[in-house]
């Protein structure tokens, strides 16, 4: 479903609000739910991931399989997030 966005805006022209067919919010309202719940399930136990059976490509499942045999083995470099924001100059950005 195509949306359109339509806003209210103040004196001063800043959008405020946000105006949108009921349907379209009802499915917003849907999605949102459904992502609390993804989220809630990974969080209380891990093992009831909902996207544990999602079709992935042969060779993306190899390559993810051999990186994770690597970092397990000790061959693979990982770096914390805060060391690679430092590295790229992000600072607070991110």
């Amino acid at each position: 479903m195509a949306t359109t966005e339509r806003y209210i805006v103040d004196a001063q022209g800043n959008r405020v609000a946000v105006v949108m067919d009921m349907d379209e919010y009802q499915r917003l309202l849907e999605e949102l739910e459904e992502l609390r719940e993804r989220d809630e399930m990974r969080r209380y136990d891990p093992a009831r991931d909902p996207d544990a059976g999602l079709n992935v490509r042969d060779d993306v499942r190899a390559e993810l399989l051999q990186m994770q045999a690597d970092y397990e083995a000790g061959r693979l470099a990982v770096k914390p997030l805060d060391q690679v924001v430092r590295e790229l100059g992000l600072g607070d950005d991110v």
